[in-house]
């Protein structure tokens, strides 16, 4: 199992757009039969996204991507997770988007792998399995 980031659909929807083959359909390719996860928080950033382009052919293209993949909510172990790597990187002067954080907390609590073009952001985050392409 992996969690798909917001950077990585978006570079999937673009390369449909184009009628390309590039990098993100490539990993998608790599992954073949690992079922994936969305993290709601991925899911909030892509709605965020399409309602600020309040283009419905977008919005179709998030609900079919998110009939494919299972979202995760959060539970139990989130906060704590989301905690302790904030204040860990708070008492090092890192700062961190929050969202990111909420992703790669999930991600964490999960004890599963990002697949993520945003290294820069997501490799402060402690013991994050974390995958380019």
């Amino acid at each position: 199992m992996s969690f798909l980031d917001t950077s990585f659909l978006i570079d999937l929807l673009r390369e449909e757009k184009r009628r390309t083959r590039g990098p993100a359909h490539q990993k998608l390719e790599q992954l073949s039969f690992t079922p994936v996860r969305l993290s709601l928080f991925v899911v909030c950033e892509l709605e965020a996204g399409v309602s600020l382009s309040a283009s419905k052919k977008e919005r179709g293209q998030i609900q079919l991507l998110c009939q494919h993949c299972e979202v995760v909510y959060p539970d139990d172990r989130l906060a704590p997770i989301y905690g302790n790597v904030l204040a860990h990187l708070q008492r090092q002067g890192i700062p961190i988007g929050v969202m990111d954080l909420l992703i790669g907390s999930q991600a964490l609590a999960w004890d599963e792998p990002l697949i993520s073009r945003n290294l820069k952001d997501f490799q402060k985050i402690p013991n994050l399995q974390l995958e380019s392409y």
